[in-house]
């Protein structure tokens, strides 16, 4: 599978697209007498048995760990339980980053609500507050632009009074 990184594959044609919707490891003794796998595909790969186990992220599945085998009937359910065992360490592996990646975004979204409200304090009465404001949100998301819309009395109009990027 070197070189395999991106290649899509559809869920409803193989195997390991079987395992994410059952949300169950399954092994296939032999891809030219299992309807569950796309034998061309495995035939032109030289596949013919593994076995695929979900990775699971709070308890949903999210993607599988598959391993492949030349010749058939290469893998037995002692394999197979080995296999979960790993899917059940890099599913929790997987969902601990994805907390530290959603705590990293939070904090820097934090930083920015304090870096705003230190703004605030700073520039009581001053005009450029908005200017600063919508500075520190393109910032925080990491966008070229951002604007501060103010909804006009007469209902039917909203105006730029700031932006970051371009001219409003």
């Amino acid at each position: 599978a070197v070189g395999q990184s991106g290649v899509r594959l559809n869920r409803n044609s193989s195997l390991s697209g079987e395992a994410i919707r059952r949300n169950l490891t399954l092994r296939c003794d032999d891809a030219e007498a299992d309807s569950r796998v796309n034998a061309a595909a495995c035939r032109e790969a030289g596949l013919r048995s593994m076995i695929v186990a979900v990775l699971r992220s709070k308890g949903e599945p999210v993607g599988v760990i598959k391993v492949v085998a030349r010749k058939p009937n290469s893998f037995g359910d002692n394999d197979a339980h080995i296999l979960e065992l790993f899917a059940e360490s890099l599913g929790t592996i997987l969902q601990r980053k994805q907390a530290e990646d959603e705590l990293r975004v939070r904090a820097i979204q934090q930083a920015a609500i304090a870096e705003l409200g230190q703004e605030a304090l700073r520039s009581i009465g001053s005009s450029n507050l908005t200017e600063k404001a919508v500075a520190i949100v393109a910032r925080t998301f990491g966008v070229e632009y951002s604007s501060v819309l103010q909804s006009l009395p007469d209902g039917s109009s909203i105006k730029v009074v700031a932006g970051f990027g371009w001219r409003p």
